[in-house]
This record gives structure tokens, C-alpha cells and sequence, in this order.
């Protein structure tokens, strides 16, 4: 192989072309059996930046051609054996070079063999001996036209792969909540049966050393957790079909991380973790969906839990930043591999043999908690270090609304407890001032722009 490395093409040294850019040095094959022609050849493309094979013959032209197909071929037709019809003809047939443009060099001026060229499938003619300027020219052309092929067939490959990505989701989507709604109602009449199992016990049954209990028991943790894999394939099924509304009550989020501690503590102590919540009692309220939000914060901090080894440490800390409050879940655990923390939010995406190998799921929850997080208008930051631990950091912003909301609620409180005292010292209610606007209305709370 001979290169031919020189500055201009039409294109930059990045590879830039008018029409688009190469990610690679072209590669033109040379198949000619005349050593001044691939002389000429090589002096007319100086100027070009591409890389040169050279072919002696047309069979092991047409060998080259396909075990590695060019992105032009420089094709003379005089050639001993195989001519240049037949090679442009068999280039053409097979589906690995049909889209190769080939360029046919020929002495010869009769019409009749350039339509013989012409219907062998040569895209362009060039007569010897060659003109610098022409040679480039057609050259040139050829190399853009091959290249928006190129751009052209990747443009598609990429609208079929997004097509089937896109039915891909659909059919996971509709999966999901069809097998979600028909497990719903048999385990509904599983649990029914389990129920009246425990409570129609009698006392007075021949002992049989609590076997039937712990059956009982055992029916009903699984019952348990397939209830709960059954709501998260639900919940997400509504979140990705937008379908999933938000509850929002006024919610502080000290005291939701308050009962995710106490929930989480005998597991904790089970494996000798420390786990502790820090800041964030004084943090107003806001406005957000409660049970959606705890549930999200659960597992963030039950994944903490699970995969920090014993006598490790998970600590959550609550700080207000301006306008927004954070929470950031660490932990002192096996960490993340950094090839995977990309994909970890993706719905069924788990990593094989690493983090599952001890606790068992469905891969739905991270994506569930973002998005949660999401739709209350946060956003979720994961930093990680294998074998030192992971830091789940939330970030929820706080409206205006939320503070005009809080300070509206307070002086109804305070209205109404001096309403009672003085009542139950005989003094009669606030009288309403003439002029002044209602405890719960605009003016009192700021609504209206100063």
C-alpha cells in the first residue's frame, strides 16, 4: 500500500469537506497494471490528502476491492485477464462495493465503450493521459458523492434504530401495565385467602409445632413483596405515560427523613451501621407530594443501608440553600463502578453480579426516585468511589409559593388561637378593621408584586 499524504482537497486537516466531513483519510484503489500510469496517478492526486492501494491487475483488484472495500476506485480499462468492464460490472454486483463510485481511465475515445462503462456501473470517465486538474475535479466530486451516501445511509440506520427503540418502549410500556393490572386482582384474592387463613385459626387445633403459622407468615411476606413489585411496575407505568399526578400538601422535609431514620434503624443495627440525620430541623415547609417524595427518599437511603458493609455508616444531611433545599444520602459502601453510573437511572438497568448479587429488585427504583424528583421540578446528583462509598445528592427547589403558603397558614394558626383565648376570657372575637384585606388574602402574604 503507497500513501499519498498532501494538503488540500477541499477539505481541512480535521477532515472537513463542504458537504461534510471524513472521519477517516479516504481511500482510493488504483487498479492498473501500467507502472507510468500510477506514476501519473499519484502526481495528479498530490495535492490530495488520501491514502493510495495499488492493484496490478483486475483480479487482484477486484480481491482488494472486497476483503476491504475503498471509498473510490481509479479503474483503467485495458487491463490483461480480467478488463476493466468485467471488474466494474462484478464491483457493481457485489453488495460490498456496489455503493464504491468507480472512475474508469481509458485511452479510448469511441462512445460505444463509454456506454459500455456506463452500463457496467462506472459513475464517471477519465481519459489519459491525465489532467491534474480534471483528475482532482472528478476525484473530488466522486469522494462528496460517496460521502453523503455514507451520511445518507447512516442517517437512516439511525431513524430505523430509533423507530424500533421507540416501539421497543411502547410495547415495554403497554407489558408493564397490562401484567400489572391482571396480577392486581388475583393477588387481591391471595391475600384475602392468606387473611382468613390467620384469623380463622382455632385454638383448640391439633398442635403442629406452628408449622401452619409460619406458613401463614411466610405466604404473606411474599404476598408483601410481590404487592410491591407490582405498585413500582405500576408507578412507573404512569410516570413514563404521564399519567402519574402529584398530590401536594404542604410537607416538611426534616420530618420525612425523621421517620425514614427510625424506619431504617433496626436494619441498620442488624449489620452494625451508624445512621444519622443531620440539619434541617429549622428548613421551612413545602409544597410537594409526601408519599411520593418518602417513597423516593426510602430507597435512595434503603439502597444505602443494603450495600454499605458492616460497621459502615449512612449519614443524610439537609441543607437550605438560598432557594432550594438539598439532601444528600452517604454512605461508607461498595460503591458504584464509574462505567455504570450513567446508566444507573434507566428503568430495568441493573449491574450484573456487583449490586445485585446480595439484594434482590427489578432495577425500577432509581428510575422511579428521579422521576419523582423530576416532576417535583429537582433534579438528583450521584457521585460514587468503588470500595469507599456513594453520595445520592437531591435537590428540590422552593417556590415563592411555598414561603407565602407557610406564612399564610401561620397567622391563620395564630388568628385562631387568640381568637380562643380570648374567648375563653370572655373578650369577643377580632373585629375585621375596615380597609384592611382578610388574614388569608393576597395583600397579606405578598402575593402582589411590590
Amino acid at each position: 500500500m503507497q500513501q499519498v499524504d498532501l494538503e488540500r482537497t477541499g477539505r481541512t486537516d480535521s477532515g472537513a469537506t463542504s458537504s461534510g466531513s471524513w472521519r477517516r483519510r479516504p481511500r482510493i484503489l488504483v487498479i492498473d497494471d501500467n507502472p507510468t500510469n500510477i506514476v501519473l496517478a499519484k502526481a495528479c492526486l498530490k495535492s490530495e490528502k488520501v491514502i493510495c492501494e495499488i492493484a496490478p491487475d483486475g483480479e487482484r483488484g477486484l480481491e482488494m476491492a472486497l476483503e476491504s472495500p475503498p471509498d473510490l476506485v481509479l479503474l483503467d480499462i485495458m487491463l490483461p485477464g480480467m478488463d476493466g468492464f468485467q471488474v466494474c460490472e462484478q464491483l457493481k454486483a457485489d453488495p460490498r462495493t456496489r455503493g464504491v463510485p468507480v472512475l474508469m481511465i481509458t485511452a479510448l475515445q469511441e462512445l460505444d465503450d463509454k456506454i459500455r462503462g456506463l452500463r457496467a456501473g462506472a459513475e464517471d470517465f477519465i481519459s489519459k493521459p491525465f489532467n491534474r486538474a480534471e483528475l482532482q475535479a472528478r476525484v473530488r466530486s466522486l469522494l462528496r458523492m460517496k460521502l453523503l451516501q455514507e451520511e445518507q445511509l447512516e442517517s437512516e440506520r439511525l431513524r430505523v434504530r430509533y423507530q424500533m427503540s421507540q416501539e421497543a418502549d411502547r410495547l415495554k410500556d403497554a407489558f408493564i401495565s397490562i401484567v400489572s393490572h391482571e396480577i392486581k386482582t388475583p393477588l387481591t384474592v391471595m391475600k384475602g385467602y392468606v387473611s382468613l387463613l390467620r384469623t380463622d385459626r382455632k385454638p383448640d387445633r391439633e398442635d403442629d409445632n406452628g408449622l401452619t403459622d409460619r406458613i401463614v407468615e411466610g405466604l404473606s411476606i411474599s404476598l408483601a413483596e410481590l404487592e410491591s413489585l407490582m405498585r413500582q411496575l405500576l408507578d412507573l407505568s404512569r410516570m413514563r405515560s404521564g399519567l402519574s399526578l402529584l398530590q401536594k400538601s404542604e410537607v416538611s422535609i426534616h420530618q420525612i427523613m425523621a421517620r425514614i431514620v427510625e424506619t431504617l434503624t433496626p436494619a441498620a443495627q442488624e449489620k452494625n451501621l451508624k445512621i444519622e440525620l443531620q440539619g434541617g430541623e429549622d428548613a421551612l415547609p413545602m409544597n410537594a407530594d409526601a408519599e411520593k417524595l418518602e417513597a423516593a427518599f426510602l430507597h435512595l437511603a434503603n439502597n444505602a443501608v443494603n450495600f454499605t458493609p458492616p460497621g459502615g455508616s449512612v449519614r443524610i444531611e439537609i441543607r437550605e440553600t438560598g432557594d432550594a433545599i438539598a439532601v444528600a444520602i452517604t454512605d461508607t459502601g461498595i460503591g458504584i463502578p464509574p462505567e455504570h453510573l450513567s446508566r444507573i437511572f434507566e428503568p430495568f438497568y441493573q449491574i450484573e453480579n456487583y449490586m445485585t448479587r446480595t439484594v434482590e429488585g427489578m432495577g425500577v427504583g432509581l428510575c422511579i426516585t428521579k422521576h419523582v424528583i423530576e416532576d417535583h421540578g429537582g433534579s438528583i446528583d450521584v457521585r460514587s468511589e468503588l470500595n469507599a462509598g456513594t453520595t445520592f445528592t437531591v435537590t428540590l427547589p422552593r417556590s415563592l409559593q411555598d414561603v407565602r403558603e407557610h406564612l399564610r397558614r401561620l397567622r391563620e394558626q395564630l388568628l385562631t388561637i387568640q381568637s380562643q383565648e380570648r374567648s375563653a376570657s370572655g373578650i369577643p372575637p377580632f373585629d375585621q378593621p375596615k380597609g384592611e384585606p382578610p388574614l388569608h388574602s393576597a395583600a397579606w402574604v405578598g402575593e402582589e408584586s411590590r
